[in-house]
């Protein structure tokens, strides 16, 4: 549907009309022929390294007597005669170039001087001769050299002209047009927008058809709401937020989303747009050419898709990747420049006055101005997703390549680095090569993303061959502690918040309850050993201590550290300062930290007095009860589909008889059949399980190390 003021072009259209540049070659000859003659131009063809008279009588096509040279022409009499024969015969010009002209103005509602200014500097880019004869005026012209010059060159008055390059016109504050601050040639200093011309140059059948030639409506998402339950909280105040603003189309709003390369920040925009029922537009990062564009070019592509869609209900626009638009500290002193101060005074109005709402998309914000953060209404840090969340878009990822999902899934979502854009990528490779099985799919998912991951710096993936055979059945029921482990977990997820202190025997559970609580909880888990924290220099331990804090808490992940024991040893004993600093470092982080800690050890009883009372709870890993190894021997056989035949009663007998079984014991004789040629059985298994606890006895009576001596 066309509106009234639009006139769509392409029912009158032939691709055998005369180019651009021949229909508007008369006005063009006008322009050359005022810069000649009413700014004196003329003196200086030929001078220096500029074309001669040649260029210009052959182009203009003055009539040439008997005998005459291009010198004996290239006079202001003979100028002069040819300019008022030009300009008493001047008509209409009527073409597709002329009619998008008068289009666009009256999308930006722009005066008839501004369409003539913005044509004539589009003709400039298209005629050699028209810059030619431009780049007479000088190199070093201010913006009062430019109104003068293009008053006397388009005949228009000088009040007009002033007004069209002003910077609260239409045409500046539309991105059309935009003016260097510095001196310089006419066709340097005034430039229009980059994709003006070839937008221009062609037929459109209506306004909306018109628009998209300057502004990119966003794919439809890959995903869907539920894949971003990680960031639920984040999500639904966006939406809230977005769904108010669209409404009552409220002036200067700005939503800022930043976070990791591919975590999925310009999916979670598209994916909330779509929720909401409003259009997305990007504005461009790269050209026709698809090469990338600068930062200039990007604000000028902004400012004229805030002009263009200013009218248009239900809209939101998008600017990723801007952090290298945003001006920062110029010197090593940290004092911006004028140049630079100017920019912030600028940036700042755009952010105050923008009519359409936007989302602004960045990896990081370190180096940008914090004036310019305090400027947007939500600021949002998206961190990497979960294991669970990150496996189900492996599967979903699978699902839509014709893909297996095997059981390497599990495996590679554990890796934080696996982001939506990489997981995305890799299986649409996938899907491209001919892989039959799941263990060739394995490799060929683990051989992709490693290339990537390798490339960024990050852990690579190591998928077991079958992630099944090794990998135990886990359950809160089966473990055996002094808490009620599901009303804990519904706790935490209720509170979001809280300091475990899990402690007992080797192999009872802890670590893995970690790993099933980021789980439950859908969050991912951030691992410490006391090795990656310790540092042999005085200082560093605490300086450890402080990032990994704080890497925890950017991620939104839960803390687990383990051998704790380690770092909060009992400072009443300590023979060192450093001992009692570190310690108390620790102690200021845990207090600061409003996420779930989990510290880990086997030893409480050398944890510091004060340290232990940091803790909300207290949770003791003891052996497995009778029954509740049977279980875990049941569920085992379970999940391998394995037959107990004839010694099942046999088999219950001896489990039930074990005191100080682990799951970590399992685990262990599991490993070990894996190995054998029988592979796992009910007999092998119990065995196996024996000889752990026989050995666990023999040492506990005769003791360990010191220990024995006292």
């Amino acid at each position: 549907m066309t509106t009234d003021k639009f006139k769509p072009l392409n029912a009158n259209y032939t691709p055998e009309q005369p180019s651009t540049e021949v229909l508007h070659k008369s006005q063009i000859m006008i322009w050359i022929l005022r810069i000649f003659l009413d700014l004196n131009c003329y003196r200086q063809v030929g001078r220096g390294f500029r074309p001669d008279a040649q260029l210009y009588v052959g182009y203009l096509g003055i009539q040439r007597d008997s005998g005459e040279s291009d010198e004996d022409i290239f006079v202001p009499i003979r100028l002069a005669s040819k300019l008022r024969e030009l300009e008493s015969s001047v008509a209409e010009i009527k073409g597709v170039f002329s009619e998008n002209i008068k289009n666009l103005g009256s999308a930006f509602s722009l005066s008839r001087v501004e369409e003539e200014l913005l044509e004539f500097l589009l003709l400039r880019s298209k005629c050699e001769e028209l810059d030619e004869a431009l780049d007479l005026l000088g190199e070093r012209l201010t913006r009062g050299d430019i109104i003068e010059a293009l008053a006397v060159i388009l005949n228009r008055p000088k009040a007009a002209l002033t007004q069209a390059v002003d910077p609260d016109s239409m045409l500046f504050k539309s991105g059309l047009i935009r003016m260097t601050s510095s001196a310089d040639s006419l066709g340097n200093k005034l430039k229009p927008y980059y994709r003006l011309g070839d937008c221009l140059s062609v037929p459109h059948q209506d306004k909306h058809r018109f628009i998209e030639q300057f502004v990119k409506q966003a794919k439809p998402p890959l995903l869907s709401p539920e894949n971003f339950n990680d960031y639920r909280g984040e999500y639904d105040l966006i939406k809230s937020y977005l769904k108010s603003v669209v409404k009552a189309r409220t002036v200067g709003s700005n939503i800022l989303i930043y976070g990791l390369p591919g975590i999925g920040k310009t999916q979670l925009v598209h994916t909330l747009c779509r929720d909401i029922g409003v259009d997305l537009f990007e504005v461009e990062s790269v050209d026709s050419d698809n090469e990338a564009l600068v930062g200039s070019s990007r604000l000028s592509a902004f400012l004229l898709s805030q002009q263009l869609l200013e009218k248009r209900k239900s809209t939101v626009l998008l600017f990723d990747e801007m952090e290298d638009v945003f001006p920062r500290s110029d010197n090593i002193w940290g004092r911006e420049s004028r140049a630079s101060n100017s920019k912030k005074g600028w940036f700042n109005q755009q952010l105050e006055t923008n009519i359409v709402p936007v989302f602004w998309s960045a990896n990081h914000v370190d180096h940008i101005n914090p004036a310019y953060i305090r400027r947007f209404d939500i600021v949002i840090n998206l961190r990497s997703m979960s294991a669970g969340a990150r496996r189900k878009l492996i599967e979903m990822a699978c699902q839509k390549n014709g893909l297996r999902k095997g059981d390497w899934v599990g495996a590679a979502s554990e890796n934080r680095h696996l982001s939506p854009a990489l997981i995305s990528k890799v299986t649409q490779v996938m899907a491209q090569v001919n892989v039959e099985g799941d263990d060739e799919e394995r490799v060929l998912f683990e051989n992709l993303a490693n290339g990537a991951l390798s490339a960024m710096g990050h852990p690579v993936l190591n998928l077991p061959k079958n992630n099944n055979t090794l990998a135990l059945p886990y359950s809160i029921d089966l473990i055996n502690t002094n808490v009620e482990m599901g009303s804990l977990i519904k706790g935490l997820k209720r509170r979001g918040e809280g300091r475990l202190l899990c402690y007992g025997a080797p192999g009872t559970g802890k670590t893995a309850f970690a790993l099933h609580l980021a789980d439950a909880l859908n969050k991912p888990l951030c691992q410490f050993r006391a090795s990656d924290i310790l540092g042999k220099y005085v200082g560093m331990t605490e300086r450890n201590l402080a990032n990994a804090f704080k890497k925890s808490k950017d991620e939104g992940a839960i803390m687990l550290l383990d051998e704790v024991d380690s770092l909060l040893r009992s400072r009443v004993s300590a023979s060192h300062s450093w001992e009692v600093t570190q310690v108390n470092e620790l102690l200021v982080q845990m207090e600061e930290f409003d996420g779930v800690l989990l510290a880990c050890t086997n030893h409480r009883n050398m944890l510091d007095g004060a340290a232990a009372r940091r803790f909300d709870l207290k949770i003791e890993f003891n052996y497995l009860e009778p029954e509740k190894a049977w279980g875990f021997f049941q569920s085992i056989f379970k999940k391998y589909k394995l037959a107990f035949g004839r010694n099942k009663a046999s088999v219950e007998e001896r489990m039930l008889k074990f005191n100080y079984l682990t799951p970590g014991d399992f685990k262990t004789v599991v490993r070990r059949l894996s190995l054998t040629d029988d592979g796992i059985t009910a007999l092998g298994l119990v065995d196996g399980l024996e000889d752990e606890v026989q050995g666990r006895v023999l040492s506990e009576k005769r003791g360990v190390g010191f220990t024995a001596s006292f």
